[in-house]
């Protein structure tokens, strides 16, 4: 059996080298045919037509052929917009100017109705010194931002010590001493109450253009107020003639959301 088999792969053998031989004897007496070889085309790719057809336009591209021209002067590119400020420092307001202190005492303290009388008999006033109120001038109208009524100012001290209590079975009538200086008008209301003096005109232009009709023909009265964690000016619209006219233009003050203070004369 083994003897059979090699047998068969041997003639097999033989018979695939006779084939092949066959083959390479033909194939080379025929005609074999040429492959073609691609080559890119000479010449631009795309050409004008000689007849494009269409509209004619004439002066077609005439604007972009000058512009390409050497030496042909370029024209001045119009400015339509106006040219950009020049940025100029904001003048500082000048400080205010101290005017002449003008002595004068504080106010007693207003008694209660059942403990005095008019033409009654008044003990001496303390003998401490009181502070003296001093009244500064505004601004000059030039640096205010709205041409209003320049308020008043009236400084005010807040005392902590308290007057001493007079000796008993002493009566004597009081001396006569110079008068504290009253503020403008009789009745008051307060509307605001700034940390800074230039504040203050800025806070009453706001305040009275926001409430025009209820603050026409009243002036501003700037309160000075020095306590024990600063310096405050209180600004208040003068004058009115009585607490009920006080209280009332309080009332409408606070229906349009603004804050606001009865001051007593």
């Amino acid at each position: 059996m083994l003897l059979i088999g090699v047998l068969v792969a041997l003639t097999a053998a033989a018979a695939v080298g006779a084939w092949l031989a066959w083959q390479g004897s033909t194939g080379g007496s025929g005609n074999t045919a040429t492959l073609p070889i691609l080559t890119a085309p000479t010449g631009p790719d795309k050409r004008r037509p000689d007849e494009p057809g269409g509209l004619t336009v004439p002066h077609q591209d005439k604007l972009v052929y000058d512009r390409l021209i050497p030496g042909t002067p370029t024209r001045p590119v119009e400015q339509l917009l106006p040219a950009p400020e020049t940025p100029v420092e904001r003048p500082r307001p000048p400080e205010p100017q101290a005017a002449p202190q003008v002595a004068a005492a504080n106010p007693p303290a207003s008694p209660p109705p059942s403990a005095t009388l008019p033409g009654s008999v008044m003990p001496p006033p303390a003998a401490a010194p009181a502070q003296p109120a001093t009244v500064n001038p505004l601004p000059p109208p030039g640096v205010l931002p709205a041409p209003v009524t320049p308020p008043t100012v009236v400084t005010q001290a807040v005392s902590a010590a308290p007057a001493p209590v007079p000796a008993p079975g002493s009566q004597q009538v009081a001396a006569a001493s110079p008068a504290a200086a009253p503020a403008p008008g009789g009745w008051r209301v307060q509307l605001a109450s700034v940390g800074e003096w230039n504040r203050a005109q800025s806070e009453w232009t706001r305040i009275q253009r926001r409430a025009a009709p209820l603050l026409d023909g009243m002036s501003p009265v700037v309160v000075e107020v020095k306590l024990e964690r600063g310096t405050f000016w209180r600004i208040q619209a003068a004058p009115l003639t009585d607490r009920e006219a006080a209280a009332g233009l309080c009332g409408k003050l606070k229906a349009q959301s603004l804050d606001c203070l009865v001051v007593a004369p």
